[in-house]
């Protein structure tokens, strides 16, 4: 065995502790509850149970919230197993049904969190906590296999990477009862989950002889919704690709950039990508955002031959990236408004520049560059994400039909705004997150229903303005 291997063997995938005298066996918890409610509220029928963009921990209620506080006074008050049990609740999330827990006949708490396609699993003997998630499985571990998860190591706060005696790469999180606090459960839990979701697909595609393993929620999409996201994954990366090599690449470099960035940030939101896609996407978003150094016309050449060999990926290489998952924690920051207003802004007035142009096909793709660049970057709450939607199916009124929109926003024959449904959709939307967001407001008022594009300039200025 080699010295790394040694480095990283665990037991059960278990280490021994002073504090404790022997591991924790976690067992399999009862069966994950079925998801009990639909993705997307009532008001946009047909579309309850397709997934937009990615899980948002930023729904919690007044009531659910409280539950930290009790966590943390049970914490205080050393009632250890109470308190993680109080936790769990306040990480489930009824519509993601993605966390689940119960007490064994020897008083260990079992608990299991989803996470995209990784299933965290957890213990508490009342003395110690113990939680895992594999990765991958490995018959014979090379150098760089090993390298990779030494440098995953370092860059870990709370977990560490460890390899079972059958040969198996696991993520683990371990902490004594005594400083196992919420703020410590959450973050050091949340390390674990998203770490391991990222790190089975990025190590499986870049080493080919590690192997799969670990049990995945995964469930399958309709064959209809397959259909529609393969075909709109083509159409839209070509008509960008196409309408880019219209313009001059010097004098057009900005306004190529954002084209480019809007169509992999719808790619994002609209077809809910996971596994080695969500990945493809955050590398491309890269090519631009990482490197500021270099000129953007450098930049969007590398940009266009990612999506190029985006158009080579077959239809099953495409849906192999495509189902619905549940996950606990969030991928991406909380919102910053003040960031996401000036995003929002600075697209329509880069799409103004265009429409006054006469450039209007470059004017309106613009349009949604500010939106779906803010659900890339931040965790949008529910109710953002829904009033997105609406916005988004007027202007791919094809696509949202396709999916299975029962009563269309735009009519593609008349191209005409339903501006009553529009309205009362919008209001419905907003009613029911009163009480969580209570400066919630849209002002529909000032949504102009003359055309499509003056649609999505005054609708797109309205979002930028909702305080949550």
């Amino acid at each position: 065995m080699s010295f790394l291997q040694k480095f990283f063997q665990l037991l059960d995938p278990t280490p021994l502790r002073p504090k404790r005298r022997a591991p924790i066996t976690i067992r399999k918890t009862q069966p994950m509850p079925a998801v009990q409610e639909t993705l997307i509220g009532p008001p946009l029928e047909g579309l309850e149970y397709i997934q937009f963009g990615h899980f948002s921990d930023n729904n919690r209620t007044p009531a659910q919230k409280e539950y930290w506080g009790e966590a943390q006074t049970l914490f205080e008050a050393k009632k250890y197993t109470e308190s993680l049990q109080v936790f769990l609740q306040y990480l489930f999330d009824k519509k993601e049904a993605a966390v689940a827990w119960h007490t064994a006949a020897d008083g260990i708490l079992h608990f299991e969190l989803s996470q995209g396609t990784r299933l965290i699993t957890g213990a508490f003997d009342g003395r110690f906590l113990h939680a895992a998630a594999p990765l991958a499985r490995t018959q014979n571990a090379g150098t760089a296999v090993m390298r990779r998860l030494l440098e995953l190591n370092y860059e870990l706060r709370y977990t560490s990477v460890g390899m079972s005696s059958e040969g198996i790469f696991y993520l683990v999180f371990d902490t004594d009862a005594e400083t196992a606090s919420p703020h410590k459960l959450f973050a050091g839990l949340e390390e674990l989950a998203i770490k391991a979701d990222r790190q089975d697909d990025s190590l499986l595609t870049d080493f080919e002889n590690l192997e799969p393993v670990g049990e995945a929620l995964i469930e399958p999409l309709s064959d209809q919704e397959i259909k529609t996201k393969v075909l709109a994954f083509r159409n839209w990366i070509q008509h960008a690709l196409q309408m880019a090599d219209t313009f001059d690449v010097d004098t057009y470099a900005g306004a190529i950039a954002e084209l480019y960035l809007t169509t992999i940030y719808r790619l994002d939101f609209l077809l809910s990508p996971d596994g080695r896609l969500m990945l493809e996407i955050e590398r491309i978003s890269g090519l631009y955002w990482r490197q500021k150094d270099k000129a953007v016309v450098l930049r969007n050449r590398e940009i266009k031959a990612a999506l190029e060999q985006l158009l080579q990926w077959t239809p099953d290489e495409i849906s192999q990236c495509l189902h619905r998952t549940r996950s606990t924690f969030s991928l991406t920051d909380d919102p910053q408004p003040d960031k996401m207003r000036d995003h929002i802004l600075g697209s329509l007035k880069s799409s103004e520049t265009y429409e006054a142009r006469h450039q209007k096909q470059l004017a309106a793709c613009l349009l949604e560059y500010g939106p779906l660049y803010n659900l890339y970057l931040y965790t949008m709450p529910d109710v953002i994400r829904d009033l997105s939607i609406v916005l988004f199916a007027v202007w791919h009124p094809r696509y949202f039909n396709d999916l299975g929109l029962r009563k269309p926003f735009y009519d593609i024959q008349t191209h005409k705004l339903a501006e009553r449904h529009i309205k009362e959709t919008v209001q419905a939307l907003i009613k029911p997150w009163k009480e969580t967001f209570p400066s919630l407001a849209f002002d529909l008022s000032k949504v102009s229903f003359r055309n499509r594009y003056e649609f999505g300039r005054s609708y797109a200025a309205q979002l930028a303005q909702v305080v949550i």
